[in-house]
């Protein structure tokens, strides 16, 4: 959360401080300059990367990324073509937390079931005994398309970023 404010601030910074140091002062007309701007434009955008490899490791956390794997999925199996659900709450269905895995294995109000079935995320319960929802071919599968999402993400930053908006500031 810090790493965005310190990367406008450094933007905000770098902008103003080549406005003084090339043109002799910061005015309106100084500030709009491009070379300025575009130095200001380029810290504040990749300067978050910088502080946040910083800050993540300044102060390290320990975070176990199965606990996602105790999330229940919650499937709407209510027709769609039906009347939207009446504003009256039923009371169990407040109350399921409270009563434990018995109120909730079943239905969760309004047609929507719990995938598995298996209740609330115990707190006695490790996150090394849940069993990943998804098959090994699943996760290749999935995989797969993480690492086509990440080239075209580099891909589009290039061009949007770096390829097509660069040869407008030429002199």
């Amino acid at each position: 959360m810090l790493s965005p404010i310190l990367g406008l601030g450094a933007g905000i910074g770098v902008w103003l401080g080549l406005s003084k140091a090339w043109y002799g002062a910061i005015t309106v007309e100084t500030t709009g300059q491009e070379m300025p701007s575009l130095w200001g434009s380029i810290i504040a955008l990749f300067s978050p990367l910088l502080f946040s490899v910083i800050i993540s490791l300044a102060s390290p956390k320990r975070f176990d990324w199965n606990v996602f794997l105790e999330i229940n999925l919650i499937k709407d199996t209510e027709d769609t073509n039906s009347s939207p659900p009446s504003e009256v709450v039923d009371s169990t269905q407040t109350k399921a937390w409270d009563l434990g895995e018995e109120a909730y294995t079943g239905t969760l109000g309004h047609g929507v079931k719990s995938e598995r079935g298996s209740g609330p995320p115990s707190a006695n319960a490790s996150s090394e005994e849940v069993v990943h929802p998804f098959d090994a071919k699943t996760l290749r599968h999935m995989g797969r398309w993480k690492r086509i999402a990440g080239w075209l993400l580099v891909l589009n930053v290039v061009v949007t970023i770096l390829l097509w908006p660069l040869p407008l500031y030429r002199d």
